[in-house]
């Protein structure tokens, strides 16, 4: 299982944050855009009620969200193909995806650090 931080807010290439939309200048996050994102595609990896629960789990998300590794991979290809979004959101998005941990290796007390588990 990997850990996708959904928190993170995207940045302009100044390092601004770059706004949910033109009427809502609050920043977007990883989670909305890619809330967005699996909402405006037609996978052909996962259906209509997989993209909804997903899309539900990343808009709603506070934190971080755990994917399976078929679900990780169907949702960065998608990422990857969206139409629809800018490399600057896009990319930001699959960096994020890089960066992902595994759920193992962290530390379920704290839901921002994902700081690796103290061996005993």
């Amino acid at each position: 299982m990997k850990l996708i931080e959904s928190s993170k807010t995207l940045s302009t290439l100044d390092g601004g944050p770059i706004a949910t939309s033109q009427s809502d200048s609050s920043p977007i996050t990883i989670g909305k855009a890619l809330g967005n994102i699996l909402l405006s595609t037609k996978s052909r990896k996962l259906d209509p009620i997989k993209l909804l629960e997903l899309a539900r789990k990343f808009h709603t998300s506070k934190f971080r969200v755990e994917l399976d590794a078929s679900d990780f991979e169907a949702v960065k290809e998608i990422v990857r193909d969206d139409p629809n979004f800018s490399p600057l959101v896009t990319g930001q998005i699959l960096e994020t995806f890089l960066e992902a941990k595994d759920s193992r290796d962290c530390d379920e007390k704290d839901p921002i650090e994902l700081r690796k588990k103290s061996a005993n």
